[in-house]
Protein backbone atom coordinates (compact mmCIF):
# COMPACT_ATOMS: atom_id res chain seq x y z
CA UNK A 1 0.00 0.00 0.00
CA UNK A 2 2.58 1.87 0.90
CA UNK A 3 4.75 1.60 -2.27
CA UNK A 4 1.36 2.36 -4.18
CA UNK A 5 1.11 5.60 -2.76
CA UNK A 6 4.17 6.71 -2.93
CA UNK A 7 4.23 5.67 -6.54
CA UNK A 8 1.10 8.23 -7.35
CA UNK A 9 3.15 11.05 -5.52
CA UNK A 10 1.94 10.50 -1.97
CA UNK A 11 4.41 11.53 0.97
CA UNK A 12 5.83 12.60 3.76
CA UNK A 13 3.39 15.15 5.02
CA UNK A 14 0.91 15.00 2.31
CA UNK A 15 -2.87 14.38 3.72
CA UNK A 16 -5.08 11.18 2.36
CA UNK A 17 -9.12 11.52 3.58
CA UNK A 18 -10.52 8.02 4.04
CA UNK A 19 -14.34 6.93 3.33
CA UNK A 20 -14.39 3.92 4.34
CA UNK A 21 -17.15 2.32 6.59
CA UNK A 22 -15.77 -0.30 9.12
CA UNK A 23 -13.93 -2.78 7.26
CA UNK A 24 -10.61 -4.84 7.30
CA UNK A 25 -8.95 -2.85 4.82
CA UNK A 26 -9.20 0.64 7.37
CA UNK A 27 -6.35 -0.75 9.07
CA UNK A 28 -4.02 -1.52 5.55
CA UNK A 29 -4.91 1.89 4.21
CA UNK A 30 -4.16 3.65 7.64
CA UNK A 31 -0.59 1.75 7.65
CA UNK A 32 -0.20 2.15 4.13
CA UNK A 33 -0.66 5.84 4.29
CA UNK A 34 1.40 6.19 7.48
CA UNK A 35 4.39 4.04 6.04
CA UNK A 36 4.33 6.72 2.62
CA UNK A 37 4.57 9.13 5.41
CA UNK A 38 1.53 10.83 4.73
CA UNK A 39 -1.69 11.24 7.38
CA UNK A 40 -4.94 10.07 7.25
CA UNK A 41 -7.74 11.96 7.16
CA UNK A 42 -11.07 10.31 8.49
CA UNK A 43 -14.44 11.19 6.82
CA UNK A 44 -17.25 9.43 8.14
CA UNK A 45 -19.53 7.98 5.77
CA UNK A 46 -22.93 9.29 7.55
CA UNK A 47 -21.88 13.06 7.54
CA UNK A 48 -23.68 15.20 4.91
CA UNK A 49 -22.63 16.35 1.72
CA UNK A 50 -22.03 19.88 3.15
CA UNK A 51 -20.32 18.77 6.07
CA UNK A 52 -18.16 16.31 4.41
CA UNK A 53 -17.07 20.04 2.08
CA UNK A 54 -16.43 21.56 4.40
CA UNK A 55 -13.43 19.38 6.02
CA UNK A 56 -11.87 18.46 2.63
CA UNK A 57 -11.52 22.25 1.96
CA UNK A 58 -10.31 22.94 5.11
CA UNK A 59 -7.58 19.89 4.83
CA UNK A 60 -7.20 19.69 1.16
CA UNK A 61 -6.02 16.19 1.08
CA UNK A 62 -3.36 15.17 -2.14
CA UNK A 63 -5.76 11.70 -2.45
CA UNK A 64 -9.56 10.44 -1.30
CA UNK A 65 -9.48 6.67 -0.84
CA UNK A 66 -13.18 6.12 -0.30
CA UNK A 67 -16.03 2.54 -0.81
CA UNK A 68 -18.34 1.87 -4.05
CA UNK A 69 -21.05 3.22 -1.39
CA UNK A 70 -19.37 6.26 -0.35
CA UNK A 71 -18.01 7.14 -3.61
CA UNK A 72 -20.58 9.47 -5.08
CA UNK A 73 -21.48 12.22 -2.15
CA UNK A 74 -17.10 11.73 -2.16
CA UNK A 75 -16.86 12.79 -5.29
CA UNK A 76 -19.46 15.73 -4.57
CA UNK A 77 -17.98 16.87 -2.05
CA UNK A 78 -14.19 17.38 -3.25
CA UNK A 79 -16.08 19.15 -6.48
CA UNK A 80 -17.68 21.25 -3.89
CA UNK A 81 -14.29 21.99 -2.09
CA UNK A 82 -12.74 22.62 -5.16
CA UNK A 83 -10.12 19.97 -4.71
CA UNK A 84 -8.84 17.50 -7.30
CA UNK A 85 -7.71 14.72 -5.30
CA UNK A 86 -7.33 11.59 -6.32
CA UNK A 87 -9.40 9.35 -6.13
CA UNK A 88 -9.11 5.37 -4.86
CA UNK A 89 -12.22 3.21 -4.65
CA UNK A 90 -12.27 0.07 -2.25
CA UNK A 91 -14.26 -1.79 -5.23
CA UNK A 92 -15.16 -1.24 -8.51
CA UNK A 93 -16.56 1.88 -10.17
CA UNK A 94 -15.82 3.99 -13.53
CA UNK A 95 -13.02 7.14 -14.10
CA UNK A 96 -11.18 6.10 -10.29
CA UNK A 97 -8.23 4.29 -9.35
CA UNK A 98 -9.47 0.73 -7.45
CA UNK A 99 -7.56 0.47 -4.33
CA UNK A 100 -6.10 -3.00 -6.03
CA UNK A 101 -4.13 -1.14 -7.50
CA UNK A 102 -1.91 0.67 -5.04
CA UNK A 103 -1.95 -2.77 -2.79
CA UNK A 104 -0.24 -4.35 -5.67
CA UNK A 105 1.81 -1.69 -6.61
CA UNK A 106 4.71 -3.91 -4.54
CA UNK A 107 7.64 -1.00 -5.68
CA UNK A 108 10.47 -0.88 -2.92
CA UNK A 109 11.01 -3.14 0.15
CA UNK A 110 7.78 -3.19 2.51
CA UNK A 111 9.90 -3.99 5.36
CA UNK A 112 11.84 -1.04 5.54
CA UNK A 113 11.37 1.58 8.42
CA UNK A 114 9.05 4.65 7.14
CA UNK A 115 11.24 7.63 7.76
CA UNK A 116 9.03 9.36 10.27
CA UNK A 117 9.37 11.35 13.26
CA UNK A 118 7.94 11.69 16.53
CA UNK A 119 6.74 15.30 15.29
CA UNK A 120 5.40 14.14 12.29
CA UNK A 121 1.66 14.67 11.36
CA UNK A 122 -0.19 10.89 11.50
CA UNK A 123 -4.09 11.31 11.89
CA UNK A 124 -6.47 14.53 11.78
CA UNK A 125 -10.03 13.51 12.90
CA UNK A 126 -12.72 16.20 13.27
CA UNK A 127 -14.71 16.28 16.21
CA UNK A 128 -17.24 19.26 17.72
CA UNK A 129 -16.70 18.49 21.04
CA UNK A 130 -19.78 19.85 22.83
CA UNK A 131 -21.26 21.27 19.93
CA UNK A 132 -20.89 23.73 16.45
CA UNK A 133 -18.85 22.74 13.82
CA UNK A 134 -16.41 19.74 13.42
CA UNK A 135 -12.81 21.25 14.18
CA UNK A 136 -9.58 19.02 13.01
CA UNK A 137 -7.50 17.67 15.97
CA UNK A 138 -3.70 17.65 14.62
CA UNK A 139 -2.10 14.16 16.18
CA UNK A 140 1.36 13.59 15.49
CA UNK A 141 3.04 9.84 15.13
CA UNK A 142 4.38 10.47 18.98
CA UNK A 143 0.69 11.20 20.49
CA UNK A 144 -0.52 7.75 18.96
CA UNK A 145 2.55 6.38 20.13
CA UNK A 146 2.20 7.83 24.10
CA UNK A 147 -1.30 6.69 23.70
CA UNK A 148 -0.68 3.45 22.84
CA UNK A 149 1.90 2.60 25.61
CA UNK A 150 -0.87 4.20 28.01
CA UNK A 151 -3.63 1.78 26.78
CA UNK A 152 -0.65 -1.31 27.04
CA UNK A 153 0.28 -0.18 30.36
CA UNK A 154 -3.57 0.00 31.61
CA UNK A 155 -4.34 -3.17 30.06
CA UNK A 156 -1.23 -4.31 31.73
CA UNK A 157 0.15 -5.88 28.25
CA UNK A 158 2.84 -3.48 28.38
CA UNK A 159 6.80 -4.60 28.96
CA UNK A 160 8.35 -3.18 32.09
CA UNK A 161 9.74 -0.52 30.01
CA UNK A 162 7.11 0.90 28.89
CA UNK A 163 5.19 1.48 32.44
CA UNK A 164 4.11 4.78 33.43
CA UNK A 165 5.99 5.23 36.62
CA UNK A 166 2.92 6.01 38.60
CA UNK A 167 1.63 2.80 37.61
CA UNK A 168 0.63 0.67 40.48
CA UNK A 169 2.41 -2.02 39.35
CA UNK A 170 6.11 -0.08 39.08
CA UNK A 171 5.71 0.41 42.52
Amino acid sequence: MAAGLAGRGVGRGDLVAVALPNLGVWPVVAMGVWRAGAAVVPVSTRWTAEETARVLALVRPRMAIASEASLPPLRGALEAAGSDAEVVVHGEAEGVTPLQRLLAAGAGDRFAKPRLAPGDLAVVPFSSGTGGLAKGVRLTHGNLAASSAQVATSLGTARARWRCPRSPSST
